[in-house]
């Protein structure tokens, strides 16, 4: 392992990549490359002594993971495959213990049901599992019936078929909640869920919650059961938040099977 600094400098084309390609900051690519340097002065990191720098720049990493990674078909590496394998590995030890925090909650507290109808959930499942397309999971969502697709309320049931032309209007609970048409669910469905990915759709689920994708049974449950006395319509609450909640809660519910 070579001494002493190098003059090869950090040119900002390479920061500006290895920030877009990472979830690292430019600050603290620079200081990585700092350290780095100094080690080897070459530019190039050896399996055999690359242990000191990796734990200087990620002292709760692990360095075993990342070693098995980096030098799994070559000897020495550059700056940038340095960094680009930290974000790998460092990306791959926070699914893990997501991993193993959501099955370990799961054990615990299972997650509430929504009021959503067996017919839809079962929709959303063969989207999730790829079994249909995010638009004929829609078109089969608007042609059940409003109980189904809106799911029922406590205290009453919403009313009127939104099947047939996209103008049919959906009855509301309450007088004061304005009717939604087949049309004004389906775009609503798109934009929420289906006219996205699915990772992309699980990751909306949850900010519309208000909570991390790490979240406990627990915590997810409460949140659920407060956003529901809130948006219920018979509370006065807003229809179109209340459906938004059931499908983003059932969207959870199949992430975690």
């Amino acid at each position: 392992m070579g001494q002493g600094h190098s003059k090869i400098k950090l040119s900002d084309e390479k920061v500006d990549f290895l920030t877009k390609e990472t979830t690292f900051p430019s600050k603290t690519i620079k200081r990585w490359y700092k350290a780095y340097m100094v080690a080897f002065p070459d530019g190039m990191m050896d399996k055999d002594n690359f242990e000191k720098v990796y734990s200087e720049c990620v002292p709760k990493g692990n360095p075993g993971l990342f070693k098995e990674r980096a030098f799994c078909s070559r000897d020495r590496i550059d700056f940038d495959f340095f960094v680009l394998t930290i974000h790998k590995t460092s990306s791959a030890i926070r699914d893990e213990n997501a991993l193993v925090k959501r099955e370990t909650t799961a054990t615990t507290e299972a997650l509430d049901f929504t009021t959503l109808a067996k017919e839809i959930c079962e929709n959303l499942r063969q989207w999730v599992n790829g079994e249909i397309s995010g638009e004929a999971c829609i078109n089969s969502i608007i042609e059940k019936d409003a109980n189904a697709a809106i799911g029922s309320f406590v205290g009453g049931k919403v009313g009127g078929a939104i099947g047939g032309p996209s103008g049919a209007a959906v009855g509301a609970v309450v007088a004061h909640v304005l009717p939604i048409t087949a049309q004004m669910l389906k775009s609503k469905l798109k934009q929420w869920i289906f006219g996205c990915s699915k990772e992309k759709a699980l990751e909306q689920a949850f900010t519309f919650v208000g909570l991390q994708a790490t979240a406990t049974n627990k915590e997810i449950n409460s949140r659920y059961r407060k956003l529901a006395r809130k948006y219920h319509p018979d509370k006065k609450g807003e229809l179109e938040k209340w459906i938004q909640l059931q499908y983003s809660m059932e969207l959870i519910r199949e992430s975690r099977r």
